[in-house]
């Protein structure tokens, strides 16, 4: 029996039914291949790692404290929680400066207000930029502080601050006290408030030999140190070379020195000598009796001869309820009688005048320019009522604005206005510190930390 062939129409239908089946299977294929691919993408971002090194959780504005190289960990002060954190960091940790530029951990000092972000799970930083928040004050001379009234002044600027202010030196914290007036210092603070300061440059201390015949004279060391010379006396000195130039009327004497901080020399300057015939016997006449005098910023006893070499020396005498009394003496012969009365402070007219008993024709020269000698440049304001006492630490040399005072527990008459007291002891390192001493009608007593003991002997005279 002959196979039976299928219609054409039978043919047509079998064909659509193949196209569609193909098209079906290519679009389920499609489909699958586009939802695999976007189920994959999203199960990658789903299931991705988190970086540790540039992930963090935390950021503050903070000082910092502490950074030690060795075991990679700095420790900083939250200033809006008032707490310490330490953290860890590595080679990867993102360093840089206020303006974004790279820096290395090592060149951050502590003190620094910084932006710090932090992985807080595992104390771990991964950024710190120096704040752009934060100004800098650079090169400050001077500053002064009132913890009555809680401010600080930069020149006219006062800034607050608080009791917890950070002062570093050498990446060391310091106290207030021991801030020293030739520090040149950096100051950090946000707006108007100072929250920490670092010591650029420090200071060192100079000690003297062979200075008899400049007693009673002036020394100046660079442009900054003016003292009244004394033996003993110390100096205090900021770090760097200098000229140091010892005058005591005609008699002259010039070294140049180098001062390092925290460390003390000793100037010998005994090959300066005056001509035994080019020195005067000088006696005051001092009304009231009562009043001191000072001799280019020395106190002297007025009721014995004074021996002063051939020149100008500075007079300044004292008394309270008087004008003071400033002028110029010129000494040129071997005995002199020099006489000094001060007016009652009530009587406007009346003003105080010196005059030579011996040559009225060459009264002691007052004058309105200030005087070289650094007592003059400053009030002075004695009370003489009560005193300040140093109490400790005891056994050691008391040096108050480089004039020696005595052995420490020391007393002395009591002095107004801010002022550095220096500690010194053979085999401990000499320390200074600045005090303000306010007009109270009360006695003064101060009480420093015990000194420590010398790592080095660095007092020989380096010249």
């Amino acid at each position: 029996m002959p196979r039976k062939v299928p219609s054409q129409k039978w043919r047509q239908v079998v064909l659509l039914f193949a196209i569609a089946l193909m098209c079906l299977i290519t679009a389920c294929s499609d489909t699958k291949s586009q939802s695999g691919t976007q189920t994959g993408q999203q199960s990658t971002q789903g299931k991705m790692p988190v970086d540790e090194d540039t992930a963090y959780d935390t950021k503050c504005q903070a000082i910092v404290k502490e950074i030690n190289d060795v075991a990679h960990f700095i420790t900083i002060f939250d200033l809006d929680t008032g707490r310490d954190i330490t953290l860890t960091y590595n080679g990867g940790t993102d360093v840089t400066n206020q303006y974004g530029s790279v820096e290395l951990m090592d060149s951050i000092e502590p003190g620094e207000i910084v932006d710090a972000y932090y992985l807080s799970t595992k104390d771990k930083l991964v950024k710190m930029q120096m704040s752009s928040e934060a100004w800098r004050y650079k090169g400050v001379d001077r500053m002064s502080f009132h913890p009555d009234e809680g401010y600080a002044a930069i020149g006219t600027k006062k800034y607050q601050y608080e009791n917890n202010l950070l002062i570093y030196s050498d990446g060391e914290p310091i106290t207030m006290l021991e801030l020293n007036s030739e520090d040149e210092l950096t100051v950090l603070g946000i707006g108007g408030k100072i929250y920490s300061i670092i010591v650029t440059k420090g200071h060192g201390y100079v000690r003297f030999s062979g200075i008899h015949d400049f007693i009673g004279g002036t020394l100046e060391i660079g442009a900054r140190v003016i003292l009244p010379i004394a033996d003993p006396m110390i100096a205090t000195v900021r770090e760097g070379t200098y000229t140091l130039t010892m005058t005591n009327g005609e008699l002259t004497g010039k070294k140049t020195i180098t001062v390092a901080k925290n460390q003390e020399i000793t100037i010998d300057m005994s090959e300066f000598q005056q001509p035994k015939e080019h020195i005067g016997k000088v006696h005051f006449i001092v009304t009231p009796q009562e009043a001191s005098v000072y001799v280019n910023g020395t106190l002297v006893n007025a009721k014995k001869a004074v021996l002063l070499n051939y020149g100008k020396h500075s007079v300044i005498a004292l008394c309270d309820g008087y004008e003071a009394f400033r002028g110029t003496l010129t000494v040129g012969e071997e005995e002199q009688y020099i006489q000094v009365t001060l007016a009652e402070e009530k009587e406007e007219s009346s003003e105080a005048s010196a005059s030579s008993s011996e040559e009225p024709e060459n009264p002691g020269e007052e004058t309105d320019n200030e005087t070289t000698d650094q007592t003059s440049k400053t009030e002075i304001k004695l009370d003489k009522a009560h005193k300040i006492t140093v109490s400790a630490p005891a056994g050691a040399e008391v040096y108050f604005n480089g004039a020696y005072k005595g052995v420490a527990p020391v007393s002395f008459t009591k002095m107004i206005g801010s002022f550095t007291i220096t500690l010194r002891k053979d085999g401990y390192e000499t320390k200074s510190y600045t005090v303000e001493i306010v007009d109270d009608d009360q006695d003064s007593v101060l009480s420093f930390p015990d000194l420590e003991l010398a790592v080095s002997d660095s007092s020989g005279d380096p010249n």
